[in-house]
């Protein structure tokens, strides 16, 4: 993973990293709320 991320262009590992912050603040409130709703 490090290797393919080092080969990269500095640019599409920007952008996957936004792409990863965007769905992780869209699905992680709701995986809490589905963990309270299970507890």
């Amino acid at each position: 993973m490090v290797l393919t991320v080092h080969s990269l262009p500095p640019t599409v590992v920007q952008n996957c990293s936004v792409l990863f912050f965007c769905l992780y603040i869209t699905f992680f409130p709701r995986f809490i709320s589905a963990m309270l709703n299970v507890i």
